[in-house]
């Protein structure tokens, strides 16, 4: 379990004040089962960090990043984090936020394709029961 009960209430915070690419991530590609049936949480608490989205079936961690992201100091501590990440065996993807807000459709089939490559690796972990719920 990479639950991190100590940063709760910062992710709380965090959910209430989601940037806007996050939130047309999540209402468009990743609520209630939208990307092939799997659960995401948003703004979860995991390994000391709040991912903006996890699926704990996946393994995934999915990071919107804006453009603080591109200053040398912030990548390199999304680099240590992302490490991190995959040393407890998630996968870890990024997304600028221009291309959530603009370029959705294309953020969505690198997702399938990447949700299909670890079903693969994991003998297919899709879930029927998200599929029942839509």
């Amino acid at each position: 379990m990479v639950y991190d009960p100590g940063k709760r209430a910062f992710a709380k915070e965090l959910r209430q004040r989601m940037t806007r690419a996050e939130v047309h991530m999540w209402k468009h590609a990743l609520r209630a089962g939208m990307l092939k049936g799997y659960g995401f949480h948003r703004q979860y608490p995991v390994a000391g960090y709040v991912a903006d989205f996890y699926c704990s079936e996946l393994s995934l961690v999915i990071e919107v990043d804006g453009g603080i992201h591109g200053i040398p100091e912030q990548a390199q501590h999304d680099l240590v984090r992302t490490k991190k990440l995959e040393g407890l065996g998630l996968s870890v993807v990024r997304f600028t936020n221009e291309r959530v807000l603009f370029e959705l459709e294309q953020v969505r089939e690198e997702l399938l394709v990447l949700v299909d490559r670890i079903e693969k690796e994991a003998g297919d972990r899709s879930r029927a029961i998200w599929q029942d719920r839509r």
